[in-house]
């Protein structure tokens, strides 16, 4: 077994318990769709990881951050696997919310911590229609009201179907299937900006609509 197939086994294993924890399912997320980020890794295509369905949250939703974290959010487009091979039955805005004190930034450290994932931000829903024309202009991130963050139209495929595809072959390689209903997160569409409690984070996808959260502390235990 190589490493990295070992380090896809260590996610899928603290995903089993997570879910025998009681985390709600949600989905699956594109990792490390970054070229530079890539090569630093060993890797030569992205992998996939899972959603925390415990940390999902609505548009406008206020997000606690713990102390000691170090969070950054990344505007992406979620999916939603629809019947049949590579279907979409739905398109969202979504921000995913990383910290970077989740793994150590190695291969196995973010294999395993699926790609620092903190939790997720959805959106309504939209039809697959709806899907925006990612450019220098979309997603227009906000960052406490101020433009933020570069788009990059070549992080995000020009046909989202091949996400599906990407994510169910992946899956298919290491023994989990993708189903109906799940959500995918398609990748960051730009480079992560950093925040901190207080602050607030707005994503405007165009045609798909706009997403945002706020952040707050983590109330004292």
């Amino acid at each position: 077994m190589s490493p990295f197939e070992d380090a896809v086994r260590r996610q899928h294993e603290r995903l089993g318990r997570a879910l025998a924890s009681g985390m709600p399912w949600l989905g699956w997320k594109i990792c490390v769709n970054e070229p530079t980020n890539q090569r630093r890794l060993g890797l030569d295509r992205p992998f996939v990881g899972y959603l925390d369905g415990a940390r999902r949250y609505g548009s406008g939703d206020t997000c606690q951050l713990g102390a000691g974290g170090v969070f950054a959010v990344e505007p992406e487009i979620a999916i939603q696997v629809g019947e049949g091979a590579a279907s979409i039955a739905a398109l969202a805005p979504a921000l995913e919310i990383v910290d970077y004190t989740r793994g150590a930034f190695t291969l196995a450290g973010v294999v395993e911590s699926s790609s620092f994932h903190h939790g997720v931000v959805l959106a309504a829903p939209r039809p697959p229609g709806a899907a925006p024309a990612i450019g220098p202009a979309c997603p227009r991130l906000l960052h406490d009201g101020a433009p933020t963050g570069t788009p990059d139209p070549a992080l995000v495929p020009a046909d989202l179907s091949e996400i599906v595809r990407l994510v169910a072959a992946f899956l298919d390689e290491h023994g989990r299937r993708l189903r109906a209903g799940d959500w995918i997160l398609s990748g960051a569409c730009t480079t992560p900006v950093r925040v901190a409690p207080g602050e607030r984070v707005e994503a405007d996808f165009d045609t798909l609509g706009a997403v945002a959260v706020r952040f707050a502390p983590a109330a004292a235990a």
